[in-house]
């Protein structure tokens, strides 16, 4: 019979998931234990936010759900902000925050928080782990986090939960990956022209490519429709790279610098192509008077524009669709992509500012989370993600104009804080400390 949190390690295991990002407390070591059998890194933050962050790097850069874990308490809240980044990046994303036994949780107040309260605003779905349901719990949270569009699940684990028998233990693993098929059509078009003859009677076409273009691998398909009809790109922040910003008809990114000059372009045209776009990426409401075809996995349920226009579906088969039905033709001279990306060049912004601002910032370094590394010992299990590696603090000063200065004891900080009274510019000093002074206490 496999235990709660062994049922957890096993779907994480099977989802192909190498890392867990987090910092860990008494309700995870179960989990952490069983994770460490699966062969699944666990990768110590520096805080429960960074974690989060770590695992929505991962999320974007592999399409499997970034993994990251907190504690109770102060530690679920300061993994909130990293959680609603994801959320807003449309990343997969499995978020485990460990609570208090369920004989305390009713009536105990101490590091006491409502997990599903406090994530619900910023997850696909909040759920609790119980035993009774671990294997059906953990399938609909990887299906879900995975699912069109992506985002987090944040998954409670109380401290008696993850030794518990698991009544629900059947490891069976959801699909990954969105469908690869061209599924739905949706017109609002009153004419009823087809995709094709929409795009055949625009003169100015300009494509809007996002963040779904990039997560669908989508960017051969992309590259190609575009040589065929000799329409420009313009890209959203999280789509950067979609399509080499070196190729002619790249026309630059939207909601950045020169904003109002890539919005005036946009006005240009005569028909817009939201491909995967994520209304999520606008900064500037959209204003513009011209017609859309949502090409996208999921329908135009935002509504931030209208469309005349809706293929839903895998992004790759539309456009490879639309290429080989479009007769070819260039609808924009490549000389006028060109002329627009050298005023774009004219108009991009510089910034320097120096401050010489004397203040001093001093960080206690001990490269240890050594009560827990305590209570790991105790229970007979080896020590697994409590030591930081060292980071030079000092070298990492310098690197932003700042001094930096090693300090080992008393007396030498004191010293460095006496010459610290004409400081031009910020002094940052590392504190070194013995993290074995902390076994008396324990």
């Amino acid at each position: 019979m496999l235990t709660t949190a062994q049922v957890m390690a096993k779907y994480l295991a099977h989802a192909r998931i190498e890392y867990i990002f987090g910092y860990p407390g008494d309700p995870n070591l179960e989990f952490m234990e069983a994770a460490r059998k699966e062969d699944i890194r666990f990768i110590l933050a520096r805080r429960e936010g960074t974690a989060a962050f770590m695992a929505d790097a991962y999320g974007q850069l592999t399409g499997l759900p970034g993994v990251c874990m907190s504690t109770l308490g102060p530690g679920s809240t300061n993994l909130v902000n990293g959680v609603a980044c994801a959320f807003l990046d449309r990343t997969p994303m499995l978020a485990i925050s460990g609570q208090m036994h369920t004989r305390l949780e009713p009536t105990f107040t101490h590091q006491n928080i409502d997990h599903v309260r406090l994530f619900a605003p910023v997850v696909k779905w909040a759920t609790r782990m119980v035993p009774e349901a671990a294997g059906s719990i953990m399938r609909k949270a990887i299906r879900l986090t995975t699912a069109e569009r992506p985002g987090p699940v944040h998954i409670t684990t109380p401290i008696n939960v993850g030794a518990a028998e698991a009544a629900d233990s059947e490891i069976r693993l959801p699909p990954l990956h969105p469908h690869r098929e061209w599924t739905e059509v949706f017109s609002t078009n009153d004419a009823g022209l087809a995709p094709v003859a929409l795009i055949e009677q625009a003169r100015r076409p300009i494509i809007v490519a996002g963040m779904a273009t990039k997560r669908a691998g989508a960017g051969q398909a992309l590259r190609a429709f575009v040589e065929r009809t000799g329409t420009p790109v313009v890209v959203s922040p999280k789509a950067k790279g979609i399509l080499p910003e070196g190729h002619p008809y790249y026309a630059g990114t939207l909601d950045m610098a020169c904003n109002q000059l890539m919005w005036e372009f946009l006005g240009s045209g005569d028909l817009i192509l939201a491909v995967g776009f994520d209304p999520m990426e606008l900064i500037k409401s959209w204003s513009l008077r011209i017609p859309v075809v949502h090409i996208d996995a999921t329908p135009n349920v935002d509504q931030v524009y209208p469309a005349e226009l809706e293929l839903v579906g895998s992004i790759s088969a539309i456009l490879q669709s639309l290429t080989d039905s479009c007769p070819g033709g260039t609808k924009w001279r490549e000389s006028e992509i060109q002329t627009h990306r050298d005023a774009l060049f004219q108009a991009y912004l510089q910034l320097a500012a120096s401050l010489a601002l004397g203040i001093v910032v001093i960080v206690f370094c001990d490269n240890t989370l050594h009560r827990i590394e305590v209570k790991q010992l105790r229970k007979h299990y080896p020590p697994v993600g409590t030591r930081f590696a060292p980071t030079d603090l000092v070298k990492l000063a310098q690197s932003m104009d700042c001094y930096g200065e090693h300090v080992e004891d008393k007396a030498s900080l004191e010293a460095v804080l006496a010459r610290a009274n004409t400081l031009d510019r910020p002094l940052v000093i590392e504190a070194r400390i013995d993290p074995s002074q902390y076994e008396a206490q324990f």
